[in-house]
């Protein structure tokens, strides 16, 4: 059962307390029941620090502040020592809505608790944090994943995906072919811009939350998408370069051949820079599997048309019957379409923040089942 959800409970438990307090003689009794709102708001911030920023906090800390507006009063009491126990009619009707709005909150921390991580072991693999050096700065974009008992020898499959991801031993399509026993580096951080300040403090989650809410803004009306400005196309090939060197020394250090067929996995925005690089270095990797939402489609197609090149792609979309073809297959590029409600772009936000993903369209639904799905289209087109 997941941490954030078993807290969240606990926080909605201690406020339920001084709600209910009016209606229970023995609650009336303890004075001291109007501080559980201030610690159900220590919790709350505990929450927030130790495990992150999530969608699903905001209605828990809006239904926090309201129980501490409205027992501030019978804690100015406690401290006064006089009597808090008595309640008028307007009070014992406000504890009713109380009771009913924590209610409320309860049910929606069950309907959009996170979904169960996929079991992934790594006693049968070594993990290997890569740090690349981007114009002499570090930039820790990803890690390596080595299995010790290989099915593809000559295999190394590479994860790319823009969203960042809050797991330190890989994403839902990592930990996919690190069960399946394959060589995986996963690059998840592509967040190079070094005019922003850097602070020695950094929120778990933030980023999520940040580009979640913008994109939720944005879908309203209220602000502009903000576009990544970060990212450059001669920045990103330097990224690739320096990962395809390291991934070649550390298949070096176990005995394996440094010439190996690279496998890309790769979804949303950085899918036009990917294109780009493998146009220019069309021999780095074996075959490429892009993952793209319904409505960036055309955007895509469009980039694939001009450059004259849509013969190298086989095209599978979940909207219609998927089909294979060992002819189909042998083409270098994949392109897999899938539909905009589940947030291909977005990586296991579905998993990790159910209300978020219901803010940005999607529905209550097994996300992680989800991207399982495509890891297993991804292995069933390339092997």
């Amino acid at each position: 059962m997941s941490d954030i959800f078993l807290s969240e409970i606990l926080v909605l438990v201690l406020l339920l307390f001084p709600a209910l307090r009016p209606f229970s003689k023995r609650l009336k009794n303890s004075s001291a029941i109007c501080l559980f709102p201030f610690f159900a708001l220590i919790v709350t911030v505990s929450i927030i620090l130790g495990q992150g920023l999530f969608f699903s906090l905001i209605p828990v800390a809006v239904i926090t502040l309201i129980c501490i507006i409205s027992e501030f009063a019978r804690f100015v009491m406690l401290l006064s020592e006089v009597p808090n126990n008595f309640y008028t009619i307007p009070s014992i009707i406000l504890r009713i809505f109380l009771v009913l709005l924590i209610s409320a909150g309860i049910f929606s921390v069950f309907f959009f608790s996170p979904e169960r991580e996929v079991d992934c072991s790594l006693a049968n693999a070594e993990k290997i944090t890569m740090p690349l050096n981007l114009e002499k700065k570090g930039v820790n974009s990803g890690m390596h994943f080595l299995s010790k008992d290989l099915k593809n020898k000559d295999g190394h499959i590479l994860v790319l995906n823009p969203f960042p991801n809050s797991n330190e031993n890989g994403n839902t399509i990592t930990r996919y072919f690190l069960n399946e026993n394959y060589n995986v580096t996963e690059l998840n951080n592509f967040d190079l811009d070094k005019s922003r300040k850097k602070f020695a403090f950094s929120m778990k989650r933030s980023k999520q939350f940040k580009m979640a809410l913008n994109d939720y803004f944005a879908s309203l009306g209220i602000t502009e998408k903000k576009q990544p400005k970060s990212i450059k196309q001669e920045d990103f090939n330097l990224i690739i370069s320096q990962t395809l060197e390291k991934i070649k020394t550390e298949r070096a250090k176990r005995g394996l051949t440094k010439d190996c067929l690279i496998y890309v996995f790769c979804e949303g925005d950085i899918n036009k820079y990917l294109y780009e690089y493998s146009l220019n270095s069309p021999f780095d990797f074996a075959k490429i599997f892009f993952l793209v939402s319904e409505d960036k489609l055309n955007n895509f197609e469009d980039r694939i048309k001009a450059k004259n090149n849509t013969g190298a792609f086989f095209v599978l979309d979940e909207r219609k019957p998927l089909k294979f073809s060992e002819e189909k297959k042998a083409l270098p590029y994949c392109l897999f379409i899938q539909q905009k409600d589940k947030l291909p772009q977005y990586g296991d936000l579905r998993g990790d923040d159910i209300l978020a993903t219901y803010c940005l369209g999607s529905t209550r639904d097994l996300g992680r089942r989800e991207r399982l799905r495509v890891a297993q289209i991804f292995e069933k087109t390339f092997f």
